[in-house]
């Protein structure tokens, strides 16, 4: 479990990261902040599992930082230090999911034991605290919930995944929309709240062209039902318990095309067409920019060549550099 300690007083943060690194459990300090605002950019940088802060800290105290985390749906818990005078002011902080207050000062135990809390709470819900990207990439955990190589027979599969900002949980459309348009012999749904993302596995015994599979009212009434920020895409067929990293590779690039095209639906293309979009004018303003720290100037390269991108209609993986 990643963890982020935030605390304005230097040798009280470091006394809490001694604190847990010497603790016996699965846990990893992977940053620290003075405020937080410096947590929040922590935050959009690497995936974090618990903060632990400070309520009184300037420029951005615990209870504010509670609230960020839960508004911008961060798969993220939140123990709060208290004293004895701000208890009563911490526990407003219920409305934003804080699992657990430590009293000042801090005691050991206390400490490991509400952090084994959460570490317990989140084994419970552990298939919504991962990604389907952790699972595939994880041959036991792959085994545990798909079985081992083979135990899907002869039938081939491709995979369907949904997501963006609007809420793909409580969408059930999409899944009715397969088994009515695709006929498919089995679907089977996943959903992971961490990325806020829905995976279909849908089963066939043949491997018709994908997209041939929905015609264009069939895309149409996806495009239509679909709630307005949410996108879909679909892999190429595969065979086997082993192909499952590929298939979700093959979503993500398709879905990524969301950025140069606006469209909802997506399907993989094999042949990709690999341009070179940076010039090498381009190229060297962009290093000499984030060489110096110019974020506007980077920034400016970076919305040249996106919109030089769309106007010339290239696809998504001319941005990938080999």
């Amino acid at each position: 479990m990643n963890v982020i300690v935030a605390d304005d007083e230097f040798f009280a943060r470091k006394a809490l990261v001694k604190m847990l690194e010497e603790m016996a459990l699965p846990i990893t300090v992977c940053g620290e902040g003075e405020n937080g605002k410096e947590v929040m950019e922590l935050l959009r940088t690497r995936p974090v599992d618990l903060v632990i802060t400070d309520i009184r800290m300037p420029e951005m105290d615990g209870l504010a930082l509670a609230k960020f985390i839960r508004e911008q749906g961060y798969p993220t818990d939140v123990i709060i230090e208290t004293g004895y005078a701000d208890f009563d002011y911490a526990k407003t902080a219920i409305h934003y999911g804080v699992k657990e207050y430590i009293i000042k000062p801090l005691n050991g135990q206390e400490l490991c034991d509400s952090v084994r809390k959460v570490l317990e709470e989140r084994s419970r819900t552990g298939m919504e605290v991962f990604a389907f990207s952790d699972i595939v990439r994880n041959a036991g955990v792959c085994r545990q919930i798909f079985g081992r190589e083979g135990s899907w027979g002869d039938r081939s599969f491709c995979m369907v995944l949904a997501n963006g900002r609007d809420p793909v949980r409580d969408e059930p459309f999409l899944g009715e929309w397969l088994r009515k348009h695709g006929e498919f012999k089995e679907l089977r749904s996943f959903y992971f709240a961490g990325r806020n993302e829905g995976v279909w596995l849908a089963f066939s015994d043949e491997r018709r062209e994908v997209s041939g599979l929905f015609g264009r009212r069939a895309v149409l009434e996806l495009k239509t039902h679909l709630p307005a920020q949410v996108q879909v895409s679909f892999s190429l067929w595969h065979g086997g318990i082993g192909e499952l990293e590929t298939a979700y590779s093959e979503c993500v690039y398709a879905i990524n095309e969301r950025i140069l095209r606006r469209e909802r639906v997506f399907f993989y293309r094999q042949e990709k067409q690999m341009e070179e979009i940076l010039t090498v004018e381009q190229e060297r303003r962009l290093y000499q920019a984030a060489e110096s720290g110019a974020l506007e100037a980077a920034e400016s390269v970076v919305w040249e060549v996106f919109l030089e991108a769309q106007s010339k209609e290239r696809n998504i993986y001319s941005f990938l550099r080999r």
